[in-house]
């Protein structure tokens, strides 16, 4: 008997009866999956499974994994006696799957050490990749790339993480940076609007100090006032001040000002000349391409090597002729030796290049831009009985976060503490303490310009009330006379 959804056939030979059931689809060959006999009265059921097309758990079985060394993902671990293990990012994953199917697995090495791709007749494969399509493992577990060649040979469960490629150098600290370090908690444009501030001051100080009536005796040049602003900017001593409401205001909120510039200053100060500022060399890939100091650096057998080896023309093919004398490697710890003590640009898998920065923030920085984004997954074989209740799995821990909880776990215990890094002080965060002293200037001219008024119309008074009394003086004396 046969139907869409479950292709289940039944083969009547007098008293001995075959079952056949397709995995996945009608397009899946058909495998017996039972025989029955009459003689004696049995029905046997291979694998303990009558529909290949419903999958419920692997029933205790032990499955075979194959992974490589990829810290954090998988890190391998000798138990000695030719034992081992591997746990990481990607085996946290791989034992939620075990308690939800119900199945034990054994650790496997890669044949070569390698990720693997398909050979060009598409019958053969490197690496973990071969070692699933020849059935030698069931499982590869690793961040492996999703891409249409591998598709051809191997299947892949749902991505657990969608991401780029990124590249990881040695840090390079400039010699003019260290010299002028100190000029480096404040940014270019904040120190520009702290010069503008004091020149302003100064200008409007003395214009007050020329114009108001109360500030006899004091110098009203601007550079008396710079010089004043200056010194109260250092917290030094100042002369003889105005007796003018404007000028006290300009002055009184000037000290506030350098009050908290000189604070944000000296809270940043401390970090900048305790930490190291090294930047990287290298922002992206056609910088990388470009110079000719840094060589590029690929792990044989992934997919960005074969992205770079079958690029035929552009940036992938350039980078690809740097890389004709590239040493060979097989861990990570020799990449880390070849980057600190080489010129060397690693590139990989942007959580990896993240993951090594984040371990030693000192020493390693990752470039600015990624490139070539695609998604990781999991490998098992072409047709795999389980490969759909994997990926509804592997969805549900995507999207109920479980994939984040432990991507956290494994980056978070790396990344930098926030004491080993500092940032300057853009002009956006000092902005607003400019902005409120400037409206202070304002009103200090609005306060100079009435002063002025008042100061006239009192002046007018007193020149018309001195006229009147020297008419009257001189009636006088012309009466006498």
């Amino acid at each position: 008997m046969t139907d869409s959804s479950n292709e289940t056939r039944l083969i009547d030979k007098e008293s001995y009866a075959r079952v056949f059931s397709s995995a996945i689809d009608e397009e899946t060959p058909f495998q017996e999956v039972a025989e029955y006999s009459q003689e004696p009265n049995s029905f046997h059921v291979v694998e303990d499974r009558l529909y290949k097309c419903i999958f419920k758990d692997f029933g205790n079985r032990t499955l075979k994994v194959v992974s490589v060394e990829d810290e954090p993902f998988q890190m391998r671990v000798d138990k000695g006696n030719g034992s081992f293990y591997y746990y990481g990012f990607t085996y946290d994953l791989l034992n939620e799957f075990a308690k939800q199917f119900n199945f034990r697995y054994e650790f496997l090495d890669s044949v070569d050490g390698l990720y693997g791709n398909p050979t060009n007749d598409n019958k053969n494969a490197s690496g973990m990749i071969g070692m699933v399509m020849r059935g030698e493992a069931d499982i590869a577990v690793g961040p492996f790339t999703i891409t249409a060649e591998r598709r051809k040979v191997v299947d892949f469960i749902y991505p657990f993480q969608e991401e780029g490629s990124g590249i990881i150098v040695r840090k390079v600290d400039n010699e003019a940076d260290r010299i002028f370090r100190v000029f480096s908690p404040l940014d270019t444009d904040s120190w520009l609007a702290t010069g503008a501030a004091a020149f302003v001051a100064a200008v409007v100080l003395s214009i007050i100090v020329k114009l108001s009536p109360f500030s006899k005796g004091l110098h009203n040049k601007v550079s008396a006032s710079f010089w004043l602003v200056f010194s109260a900017f250092l917290h030094q001593g100042e002369e003889k001040s105005s007796k003018s409401v404007p000028a006290r205001l300009v002055m009184g909120f000037w000290w506030v000002f350098t009050i908290i510039v000189m604070s944000l200053y000296t809270a940043n100060l401390a970090a900048f000349l305790t930490v190291s500022l090294g930047k990287a060399p290298i922002k992206n890939l056609e910088e990388l391409a470009a110079q000719s100091v840094y060589k590029p650096l690929i792990s044989d057998g992934t997919n960005l090597h074969m992205l770079f080896k079958k690029a035929e023309e552009g940036i992938y093919k350039k980078i690809w002729d740097m890389m004709r004398d590239m040493p060979k490697f097989k861990s990570l710890k020799q990449v880390y030796e070849m980057i600190i003590k080489g010129n060397y640009a690693y590139i990989t898998d942007e959580s990896e290049a993240r993951f090594m920065a984040m371990k030693d923030c000192k020493n390693l920085e990752m470039a600015e831009e990624t490139f070539n984004k695609g998604v990781l997954s999991f490998v098992i074989r072409k047709n795999a009985e389980f490969k759909r209740a994997f990926d509804k799995h592997m969805l549900k821990m995507v999207q109920i976060g479980m994939v984040d909880k432990y991507r956290k776990i494994w980056w978070d215990k790396h990344s930098c503490h926030s004491a080993n890094t500092a940032t300057e002080l853009e002009f956006k965060s000092t902005s607003g303490i400019f902005i409120v002293y400037s409206s202070f200037i304002f009103f200090s001219v609005i306060c100079c310009l009435v002063e002025l008024y008042l100061r006239g119309r009192k002046f007018k008074k007193n020149r018309v009330r001195s006229s009147s009394e020297s008419l009257q003086d001189i009636s006088v004396t012309m009466i006498d006379n």
